[in-house]
């Protein structure tokens, strides 16, 4: 074969892979390429490929290996990019689960309305939860009829613990205490939202902060297994 037919043979080869891709695109997407603006959108497309490869025909006639070579690379990086974008959501759900495994607290949404939260090392559960919008991490305490929050997370709440009531006698683990009972506006975990929930501001603030049964009560059902909590909407 003459050596001038090798940078036309490469060209022609583009042609046919371009022509491949519209015939591609035509099977798997027939509905939208048949119609007025799926026709004349694809036209537009093939266009700007057709122009883009004019302007590489002179280097495809000096160097037509190389010019291949050029565009397998760059057809392997899209076919990446496909690759990578089409498994985004598992991606997603991989990182949340690294991320729990570093920081319990975050749990991880598994579907809609549904969050798990693993225990930490202290035994505990700790969740991470958004109070009136700011996020706080609160113990899940079930002896705790409502939520208690220290003064320093009531205040990143929005309140000023220096002008509640603390009017509530409390039992806790160190002995009686007094407490405010607050109406909260928000508690949000994950996409499990209670509103208006029933709460109180302990006046001690060495205290911390407790999720207990007056969200839980509020929610579609938590259960504890295996170390793990299983919040439902």
């Amino acid at each position: 074969m003459p050596r001038n037919f090798g940078p036309w043979i490469v060209l022609l080869a583009l042609l046919g892979a371009l022509l491949l891709l519209v015939l591609f695109l035509d099977h798997e997407f027939p509905t939208a390429l048949r119609d007025e603006d799926g026709s004349l959108g694809l036209v537009l497309k093939v266009l700007i490929l057709v122009l883009v490869g004019a302007s590489l025909v002179p280097f495809i006639l000096r160097q037509p290996v190389l010019a291949l070579r050029h565009a397998a690379i760059w057809a392997g990086v899209f076919v990446l990019i496909i690759f990578v974008y089409s498994f985004r959501g598992d991606a997603t759900a991989l990182w949340n689960r690294f991320v729990a495994e570093l920081v319990p607290a975050r749990g991880v949404a598994e579907g809609e309305g549904i969050v798990r939260i693993r225990a930490s090392a202290d035994g505990h559960v700790h969740v991470r939860a958004l109070v009136n919008g700011q996020p706080i991490t609160l113990i899940v305490d079930t002896g705790a009829t409502a939520v208690s929050l220290s003064r320093s997370d009531a205040r990143r709440a929005g309140f000023d613990p220096d002008r509640l009531d603390y009017s509530q006698r409390v039992r806790t683990a160190n002995g009686v205490t007094r407490a405010a009972p607050v109406r909260i506006g928000e508690i949000r975990i994950g996409d499990i939202v209670v509103t208006d929930v029933r709460g109180s501001v302990a006046m001690n603030d060495r205290a911390f902060s407790l999720l207990g049964m007056s969200y839980l009560d509020r929610i579609g059902g938590w259960s504890y297994q295996d170390g793990t909590l299983t919040l439902r909407r």
